[in-house]
């Protein structure tokens, strides 16, 4: 899968999808490199992305309000990696060496969104996956890091 049919597929799904300007352009990458991505809200909806980004591109950050949502989608990881490593499907191993990658990287975990992008500025993209009241409150600038911010609902 490609930059463009990966964004565009998050841009259509139920979330909201946040193109970084400060880091390296989104825009500018190679065909085959991986964009960095945080996500923000790890449970509930945001399960599903915790699962599958880790295929697709690199996670550097993830954001949510409970601690313990943090703390489980490390357990997540883990527990997923075992499982899956001793599958007889080479797809399921590749999984499970993908995950084992994510935890060896360990991706930086915050409570405010604002904070991990004043703080994590090699984020090429955010995928939010929270109520959109939740992101009512940030005001992107202008010509800031974030200034490319779109939000879907159900």
């Amino acid at each position: 899968m490609n930059r463009r049919t990966f964004l565009r597929r998050m841009v259509l799904g139920s979330t909201g999808v946040l193109v970084l300007k400060g880091s390296t352009s989104a825009r500018s990458y190679q065909a085959n490199e991986k964009l960095n991505v945080a996500l923000v809200g790890v449970g509930g909806r945001g399960e599903w992305f915790v699962d599958t980004i880790p295929k697709m591109e690199n996670v550097v950050a993830l954001c949510d309000v409970d601690d313990r949502k943090l703390a489980g989608t490390f357990q997540r990881w883990e527990r997923q990696s075992k499982a899956m490593a001793t599958s007889p499907h080479d797809w399921q191993r590749g999984t499970a060496d993908v995950y084992k990658r994510v935890l060896e990287n360990r991706p930086r975990t915050f409570r405010d969104f604002r904070e991990m992008l004043d703080r994590m500025k090699e984020i090429d993209a955010v995928i939010v996956a929270t109520p959109t009241t939740a992101m009512r409150s940030y005001r992107p600038q202008p010509s800031g890091p974030a200034s490319t911010f779109s939000v879907r609902s159900p």
